[in-house]
Order: structure tokens, then sequence, then C-alpha cells
């Protein structure tokens, strides 16, 4: 009969778990642009590894968030280890880490991940 006027702090998780991915994507993007810049000017400051490695984790997090927005049981996970992944850049990927955990744990702790059916694709 009564519905809250706020949302509840596990969609609001879920939320902003998928919007810190998207972030972290654009801010990958980012960097192989600026990479790229410097390839063509002669002064590459980036190896071939780093660059493979930036544009791996940039698809990862594009596709971690849209997981996480549709809900799906494999992104919670995906989301949690590419939160370990950020903690070790610090200050910024720290920070960033700390609260994709937090918003990740309060979608899951409020039930907004659809688990795996038997009759699931895999």
């Amino acid at each position: 009969m009564f519905e809250s006027v706020y949302q509840h702090k596990g969609e609001r998780g879920l939320e902003r778990a998928s919007r810190i991915f998207y972030v972290v994507a654009v801010f990958d993007a980012l960097s192989l642009g600026l990479a790229a810049v410097m390839i063509v000017a002669g002064s590459p400051v980036y190896s071939r590894s780093q660059i493979v490695f930036i544009t791996l984790a940039g698809v990862l997090a594009l596709i971690t968030g849209k997981g996480i927005e549709k809900q799906r049981w494999w992104a919670k996970w995906s989301g949690y280890l590419m939160a370990i992944v950020l903690l070790r850049d610090i200050p910024i990927g720290t920070v960033i880490g700390i609260a994709s955990f937090v918003h990740i744990f309060r979608a899951s702790r409020a039930g907004l991940f659809v688990p795996r059916t038997r009759h699931e694709p895999h």
C-alpha cells in the first residue's frame, strides 16, 4: 500500500556499481587514446603488453558493468575480481575498489543478483 520514496540501498548499490565499471572502462579508453597519440608522436610510453592489458581491462569493465546492470550472477564475481585489481592503484584505484566492493555487497545482500539455474545456458 505504502511505497518508499527512497530507492532501496541494494538497488542503489547495483546502479552505482555498474556506473563505477563504466567509468573505469572510459578511463581505460582514454588511456589507450593517450598511448596512441604518444606512439604517433614517436614517444611510446606503453609497451605492447601494457596496451593489451589496458584494452582487456576496459572491455572486462564494460562487460561487468552491463552484467551488474542486468543482475547476472557472474558479474558479481567479476566485479569483486576487478575491485581487487583496482585496490593496488593507490590512491584513486583503492577508493574505486573499496566503493565497488561496498556497492556490489549491498546489491548482493539485497538478493538482486540472479542465481544461476540448471536451465541457464553456459
